[in-house]
Order: C-alpha cells, then structure tokens, then sequence
C-alpha cells in the first residue's frame, strides 16, 4: 500500500490482542446478530493466533494465502485490516476475490466516500445496478491497493493500478480486461464528479460498430446490436450512433461478463437490467 492514508496502525508489532478488539470494535457497529458477532471473533482470533503478523502473511505466496483464507473464513478480518491501513494488499490478493464484502465493509468505514461517486454515475445516466458494480468492484479494488480514498485519487494513481493488474501473473486475460474496463468506468465517474481533470480515455476502438461490439463474445448478441445500429444509421447523426454503440457495447459487455448464459437478448430478464 502506498500510503497509510486509510489508517496509520501497521500490523507489524502490533498487540494481537488489541487488534482484535480494534477489530470486534468495527464490527459491533455493523448491527449483527449475537451469534454472527461471536464468530467474526472467533475466526478472527483462530487466523491470528495463526498468522499473528498479517504484514508477514501477506509476503506468503498467493496460493497459500487462498488456503489460508478457506481454512479459516477470515477474509472480513482481512479487509478491515487492508482498508484501516493495517496491512497492504497486493493485486494478486485483490483480482482473485469477490470483492463484495470488502466494499461492504470500505462503505461502512467511510460512507461519504462512495455517496458522492454514486452521484456522478446518476448523472452519466447510469443504472444504479451498473454503478454499485462498478463501485463495488473496480472502486474497491483500487482503494484497497493503493490505500487512497476516491477523493484522494488521481490519474497517475488509475495507471500505477492499471499496470498492477495488467502485469499480474495470477490473473486470467479476461481477469486482468476485465478489471481494466472497470478502471476506465472509475476514472470516468472520477472525471465527473471533479476529482481527476482529465477525461478517461476511450476504452474501446473506435473502427465503426463493429470494433465498438467486439467485446461482446456471444456472436447472435453482438449480430443483433450491429443490425440495429446499422438499421438506425440511416436516420441518426454520426455522433449519436457512436453514443450508441457505446451504450449497447457497455450493456453487451456487462452481460458477457456476469450473465454469459445471455447468449441472444430475447432471453434478457427485467432483473438483468435493474
């Protein structure tokens, strides 16, 4: 982590003691029930009494880690520990969770943080369900390596996590475009809502249709965006079809990753949308 800009309590030398109840003090804020509270404090205590040192534990290779982590559930230690400064994560940890949880507990430590880039999907026309993915996922992972608060990105900050990602070892290829189309979306919300200066730059090419839709893996979905869009250039401006393109490139892009049994859009559900 670059900075202790989420916290300022390494884990080395740390009481273990103290940082469960550090720990167990963040998470009676949650509202949980009696039961869920005493096994986050179990699990907590079993991984330390283990890995007492978690800044050592990260430095053990990623594969041990994942053993670790399903051995003992205490991932939801971990990333209070990673977003309080802690300990760092490396991007190897980061692009091989679901990171749900974590930006569960990010928004807990630091609501403000994410309300206002909510604020600016709202106005790109965003849907709230694209936007919490995008928050949850790419804004989450990037506040979790770099050890930054959205309103303390900037651009140079997007690239440095963008080579991490792009140059990790442990990530698929469809891993690592993944998450790089996910940080060209933040770097878009960051833009507007007036954290970085600069425009994200575009994220796919730019070759007609075609090029724009070449993301989309399923050949009827892309088949029928491209007949639309075709169909509809006879009547629209040549910047509006390139707005739309962009659209249904976006929307064609979400359901590849997250809902690859779409494979035509008749078989689209309202859920996939909302």
């Amino acid at each position: 982590m670059s900075s202790p800009a989420l916290g300022s309590i390494p884990a080395a030398g740390h009481d273990r003691g103290d940082l469960v109840d550090d720990y167990m003090a963040f998470v009676a804020t949650l509202g949980l029930g009696h039961d869920a509270f005493y096994m986050r404090r179990r699990l907590a205590t079993m991984f330390l009494a283990a890995h007492g040192d978690l800044g050592q534990w990260m430095t053990r290779p990623i594969a041990a880690r994942r053993v670790d982590l399903r051995r003992v559930k205490a991932w939801p230690l971990v990333t209070w520990a990673v977003l309080t400064g802690r300990v760092g994560a490396d991007i190897d940890l980061l692009t091989g969770r679901n990171l749900g949880a974590m930006h569960r507990t990010a928004e807990a430590l630091f609501p403000d943080e994410f309300s206002f880039v909510r604020d600016a999907a709202t106005r790109l026309g965003w849907s709230k369900a694209w936007a919490e993915l995008m928050i949850s996922e790419s804004l989450t992972l990037i506040v979790a390596f770099t050890g930054r608060l959205p309103r303390q990105l900037t651009s140079a900050i997007l690239d440095e996590t963008t080579t991490a990602i792009m140059n990790c070892p442990t990530a698929s290829a469809s891993d690592r475009e993944r998450h790089h189309r996910g940080l060209i979306r933040i770097h878009k919300m960051l833009y507007e809502a007036g954290v970085l200066d600069q425009p994200a730059p575009s994220q796919r090419p730019t070759r007609g249709p075609e090029g724009q839709l070449s993301q989309i893996t399923a050949p009827e979905l892309r088949r029928t965006m491209l007949a639309y869009i075709n169909a509809r250039s006879a009547v629209l401006r040549p910047q509006t079809l390139l707005g739309m393109g962009n659209d249904l490139a976006c929307f064609g892009e979400f359901l590849t990753n997250h809902h690859p049994e779409i494979v035509t859009l008749n078989t689209v559900q309202r859920h996939h949308i909302e």
